[in-house]
């Protein structure tokens, strides 16, 4: 998934809320290992909860498996083939299943999978979110929903990107040095330095 391996603190081991409130939850979600909320299933999280680090891994590859199935079940039910989308688009719809719900992989961004504009389509794999962290979290997406594509796809899709995020790009940056850097390396190499910050 997107953006796990930069996380220096996960897995956690001990429950905690995520800090994305919302009318229900004003604390956020519990969640614990690689953001396991009772919202994906079993283990039901509960404050206090502890768990061993295997027990993460498992929990992450039971969610894992779960995603896949709810995006491509999506997908599929929209007369499209999942298995036949590029890997990279793939992994983006999955990333947005497991964080999101399959349910934010939207009629629009459908509507692009079944034209084969598939850089538009990695664009809208940004949903929108106040979190700097989540921001981060959306570009890293963008990234590896491209990989796949063809050069000047790429390079269409990162500057209509760049145009709609910019403020959220720099937020991004703000709460991470690092992601400033992967965004600029991504331009850079694909001679799209215009779009560097």
């Amino acid at each position: 998934l997107v953006g796990i391996e930069g996380k220096n603190n996960w897995p956690l081991t001990k429950a905690e809320y995520d800090g994305v409130p919302d009318k229900n939850h004003p604390k956020g979600h519990l969640t614990i290992g690689f953001g396991h909320t009772s919202l994906a299933g079993s283990p039901k999280v509960t404050e206090g909860m502890v768990i061993s680090e295997k027990q993460a891994y498992q929990i992450l590859a039971n969610d894992i498996i779960e995603a896949t199935k709810q995006a491509k079940w999506r997908v599929n039910s929209n007369d499209l083939d999942f298995n036949e989308l590029p890997k990279s688009i793939q992994s983006a719809l999955i990333d947005i299943a497991f964080n999101k719900g399959a349910g934010n992989i939207n009629k629009n961004l459908i509507a692009n999978l079944k034209a084969g504009y598939y850089g538009a389509a990695a664009r809208r794999t940004w949903y929108a979110t106040p979190l700097p962290g989540l921001k981060k979290r959306n570009m890293y997406r963008f990234i590896e929903a491209i990989k796949d594509l063809d050069k000047d796809t790429k390079k269409a899709a990162i500057k209509r990107f760049r145009n709609e995020h910019v403020n959220d790009l720099r937020d991004a940056f703000n709460s991470d040095n690092d992601a400033k850097d992967d965004w600029n390396n991504m331009c850079q190499d694909l001679g799209c330095e215009e779009y560097c910050y």
